[in-house]
């Protein structure tokens, strides 16, 4: 979460950012772009901390 709330806070910037290198990212740079997401193989982390606060230990 604290990750997340840096980028969001510091955003990427995009400076020669291609496909090939997306995925050394924490977050996704191309975020917001659909063709992209249709391919997405995992949830979003604020979709992994709610399903991980949501179980009961």
């Amino acid at each position: 979460q604290k990750i997340e709330k840096s980028i969001h806070h510091h955003p990427l910037q995009q400076m020669g950012t291609t496909e090939a290198t997306a995925h050394l990212f924490i977050e996704n740079p191309f975020k917001g772009k659909n063709f992209l997401n249709l391919f997405s193989t995992h949830p979003s982390t604020e979709e992994r901390v709610k399903r991980l606060k949501a179980m009961k230990f």
